[in-house]
Order: C-alpha cells, then sequence, then structure tokens
C-alpha cells in the first residue's frame, strides 16, 4: 500500500445543490436534517447496496469486540461459536481477509497499532474526526474517509456531472489526498448517494471502503 503524498492547492467551491436524477422524491425519510440511517436516505438505486453495507456494519460491529492486538502489534481475530453463527460464513470469511490485508500492512510499517489495538497510519498528521470535519480513519476491516458537508455535497455535484473529484478531495486535506486517486475510480456512479446523503447528514459524509485490495466494497453512511 504505497501512497503518493502529492497535494493540489486548488480549492473547489461547494453549491448546495438539488436532487436532479430520477426517484429522489420521497427518498429522505421523514424528511429530517441528520440522524437518518444511510439505507433510508439513499437513492432507490443503491438501495441494494446499501442494505448489504448495513449486513457489514453489523457484523463489524459484532466482531469488533473480539480483535486483539498481539505483541509484535498486529491484529488477531478469535470469534466464539456464537458470533460466528451471528455473522456468517461468506461476512465472517471477507472480514478476516480484511483483517489479513491490515495486518500485512502493520508489517510492512504502513500502518500501526496502539496498545489498545487502534489502527493508525504513523506518517499521517493527526487528526480530530469530530462531526463535520475531513479525516482519513484507518479500522481494522478497512477505511473510513470522513468528508464535511461542504466537500460531500461538491464531490456528489461533480460526480454526477461526469467529472474529476481528484483536486477537490486534494483541497479537503493532504491525509484525504492520499486516497484521492484510489476514490476517483472507487466512486465512479456514486455521486447520486453522496449528494443525497450530504443533504441529510449536516455533518457531511463517511466513505466506508471494505475489502478495497479487491472488489473496492464500499458504503456511505453520515458522520
Amino acid at each position: 500500500m504505497k501512497y503518493s503524498r502529492w497535494f493540489t492547492a486548488s480549492v473547489v467551491g461547494a453549491g448546495l445543490a438539488v436532487c436532479a436524477f430520477a426517484g429522489c422524491q420521497g427518498v429522505l425519510a421523514d424528511g429530517q436534517a441528520g440522524g437518518t440511517s444511510a439505507v433510508s436516505a439513499i437513492p432507490p438505486q443503491y438501495a441494494a447496496q446499501a442494505a448489504q453495507g448495513a449486513r457489514d456494519q453489523q457484523a463489524i460491529d459484532l466482531a469488533t469486540p473480539y480483535v486483539t492486538r498481539n505483541a509484535d502489534g498486529t491484529l488477531s481475530l478469535t470469534l466464539p461459536p456464537s458470533v460466528q453463527a451471528a455473522i456468517g460464513g461468506s461476512e465472517l470469511s471477507r472480514l478476516q481477509g480484511d483483517l489479513q490485508r491490515t495486518d500485512t500492512w502493520i508489517h510492512a510499517g504502513e500502518l500501526a497499532t496502539t496498545p489498545s489495538g487502534h489502527v493508525y497510519a504513523p506518517a499521517s498528521q493527526a487528526i480530530s474526526i469530530q462531526g463535520g470535519r475531513n479525516a482519513v480513519v484507518y479500522q481494522w476491516w478497512g477505511v473510513q474517509i470522513y468528508l464535511n458537508q461542504q466537500y460531500s455535497e461538491a464531490v456528489g455535484v461533480v460526480l454526477m456531472a461526469g467529472g474529476s473529484i481528484v483536486a477537490l478531495l486534494c483541497a479537503a486535506g493532504p491525509e484525504v489526498c492520499v486516497w484521492a486517486g484510489t476514490l476517483a475510480i472507487a466512486l465512479i456512479g456514486y455521486g447520486a448517494w453522496i449528494e443525497v446523503q450530504a443533504l441529510v447528514d449536516s455533518n457531511g459524509d463517511i466513505i466506508n471502503i471494505e475489502d478495497f485490495a479487491f472488489t473496492w466494497y464500499l458504503w456511505i453512511s453520515g458522520q
């Protein structure tokens, strides 16, 4: 996992977008400005993937208490039979693969863990991830890209217009810029989801990327 640390000092202005795609009417559950789940906030064309993302998040939540840190800084996952059954075979296999890739990057020095098992990039700048911030958060199962509402809306607009988001993501900060090239590919076709989620969650979006080494599986949730 070699990152190119380049920064483009161009700032792309973000304007409040409107729902301009089919099926947007009635998608925003309860019409509230925040606190709505990702599944209830998405455009219909992403419903199946969002439902899968919710199942993955549930599996992650079940497994996380059983992730432990080894003496060399790598991580292990040992689940009791009841939790394995609750997660299911296919989800469990993917999570185990995610953990193995994280351990590979720990061995390579690209990632490290705290004594409590928190995953971080040693070369990264320390970033607070309070609501509405731009940040990169590493997890044992993958990575989360935090974009505040301004940048979430702008990314959605640019993607829906068929434009490139690389310069925009780099303007969000050097840590996000590290992932700009990856996200420019992985987020093709996701502009509507990002845009609607940003309108529902006033603090901005979280782009959750699991198994990104192979399938680029991702889902969008709110900060």
